[in-house]
């Protein structure tokens, strides 16, 4: 697996630097939005971990094009909870101060999620990942999806979404519950559709126009007494580094 860490405040590489080195996977950082996009596309990482407070950058860059499943470090149930709203699972967050190997396991179990899509869509999965997954592997499809009594079809085009057989509230309603059923169906230019897209900015300006900042309590970043020594790191540029890794057989 690999990683990217969106951190303008420098607080959480040593952490993340030291977690992934010894399990063997690579971490990439920015230290700054400009940075954070060249990043994207030179190294089309598997996750990237950003704050909560970043939440805006991250519409950004979906409405740009740049798709990359998160992994959010919130500070609070209620900032959890607002990501759910828009169809993000426990998969992409971490509540501060958290476990090493709750990152480790969640992120090989969603890795491994998306990896067997077309075999079996966990109801867990949510569906921000599943769409960003098939977007960014530039997909054809039909999306049938069905929660609480409802259901939807989605259609994506060539890596675009061209629209919904419902309406933008219908989709908004699905979404955010934790029990999706999905199913694939093939893609047609026939699909009955009743809202369109001009394109993926407008998907998902709908779908995250609802994002609203939350008031946070205090926490303590570290996830252990002792704060972990700066894993060796290789300058690329200014506000863009590498931090090494281990053999990738390692653990």
């Amino acid at each position: 697996m690999k990683f990217s860490l969106f951190d303008k405040e420098k607080r959480f590489y040593p952490i993340f630097g030291d977690i992934l080195d010894i399990t063997g996977h690579k971490l990439t950082v920015a230290l700054d939005e400009k940075k954070a996009k060249d990043l994207l596309k030179a190294v089309s990482p598997d996750f990237l971990i950003l704050r909560w407070k970043d939440r805006d950058f991250f519409g950004e860059l979906l409405k740009e094009g740049y798709f990359v499943v998160p992994i959010f470090l919130v500070e609070d149930y209620q900032q959890a909870e607002e990501l759910r709203k828009f169809g993000f699972s426990d998969f992409n967050i971490l509540i501060l101060p958290f476990n090493p190997l709750e990152f480790l396991n969640k992120s090989a179990k969603l890795y491994r999620a998306l990896e067997s899509l077309y075999d079996s869509v966990p109801s867990d999965l949510g569906m921000m990942n599943l769409f960003i997954y098939l977007l960014s592997r530039n997909t054809s499809t039909g999306v049938f999806l069905s929660a609480d009594g409802l259901s939807c079809e989605v259609y994506l085009k060539a890596g675009a979404v061209k629209g919904l057989s419902c309406s933008p509230e219908h989709f908004k309603e699905i979404i955010k519950s934790d029990n999706v059923s999905v199913k694939f169906l093939p893609y047609t230019e026939e699909a009955k559709l009743t809202t369109y897209f001009k394109n993926n900015a407008e998907f998902f300006s709908m779908l995250l126009e609802e994002v609203q900042p939350q008031p946070s309590t205090a926490y303590s970043e570290v996830v252990q007494e002792t704060q972990p020594s700066a894993p060796s790191m290789l300058s690329l540029e200014e506000g863009l580094f590498l931090i090494n890794s281990l053999d990738p057989e390692g653990l």
